[in-house]
């Protein structure tokens, strides 16, 4: 007995034509790529500036000496639920830094609330003055800047606290 078949083999797979022989691709040589350069490296005297947000950025030492300063509530009603506020505002052009001298801890309603600083700007210009009273005219500045305006040799530690305690001395005997 025979198999039956409708279809020859030919017709089963008609719709399908006779593979042609594969198209390969062929790779092109790639080119040496140059490494990206970051454009925005500020440099002054031949020494790499730090980007403005890193200083801007408030670390765990400089949080312990604002909160040392002022106690660890809202400097202005004394609630245990405070944020650091920058007093001269972080940010490309305005040069707020992260020192303890440009900070106050403020709880939320004084921070970002109704009564807080960034509602209130006559708020605002009483930090700022209150600051500048006691720390002199450079209290948000760090090391990198005073040393760009040639007060400091150095933009190490020592010489910026050395500097800043001048100007604080200054600024107390020209009060009392």
């Amino acid at each position: 007995m025979q198999e039956f078949n409708p279809y020859p083999k030919s017709k089963q797979l008609g719709h399908q034509k006779e593979k042609d022989t594969p198209k390969f691709k062929l790779q092109k040589p790639r080119k040496k790529r140059k490494p990206k350069v970051n454009k925005n490296i500020e440099m002054f005297h031949n020494r790499r500036i730090p980007h403005w947000k890193k200083r801007g950025e408030v670390n765990r030492k400089t949080a312990n000496d604002t909160l040392r300063y002022y106690g660890e509530a809202c400097a202005m009603c004394g609630n245990h639920n405070y944020a650091l506020h920058h007093i001269m505002h972080k940010g490309y052009g305005i040069g707020g830094r992260g020192v303890w001298r440009n900070l106050v801890p403020l709880c939320e309603l004084h921070h970002t609330g109704a009564e807080g600083v960034h509602k209130i700007k006559t708020f605002d210009q009483f930090w700022k003055d209150k600051h500048q009273k006691t720390f002199g005219p450079h209290y948000y500045k760090d090391a990198w800047d005073l040393w760009m305006e040639g007060h400091i040799e150095n933009p190490t530690e020592e010489l910026f606290e050395k500097f800043m305690k001048l100007e604080e001395e200054r600024c107390q005997t020209s009060i009392g």
